[in-house]
């Protein structure tokens, strides 16, 4: 009886630390896909900065800009 219980303790334990690895696992994917979204903002900004400069037909102002941003990314 006293073996039954540590097994049953034993399996609810293996249990728990699954279900913590588990939670760590999305917990990291949260913080992957946060910051895969910031940078997708990121670049979205740019790309709108850069379709109002060609409108603009600056294309030395964007030449420009596009090497700074190149540095930064760097």
């Amino acid at each position: 009886m006293i073996d039954e219980a540590a097994i049953t303790a034993a399996c609810k334990v293996v249990v728990v630390e699954n279900k913590i690895h588990v939670a760590k696992v999305a917990v990291e994917e949260l913080e992957n896909t946060t910051k895969l979204a910031e940078e997708t903002d990121l670049l979205l900004e740019l790309a709108k900065d850069i379709h109002e400069q060609c409108k603009n037909r600056d294309l030395r102002i964007i030449f420009l800009f596009i090497r700074k941003q190149a540095k930064i990314i760097i």
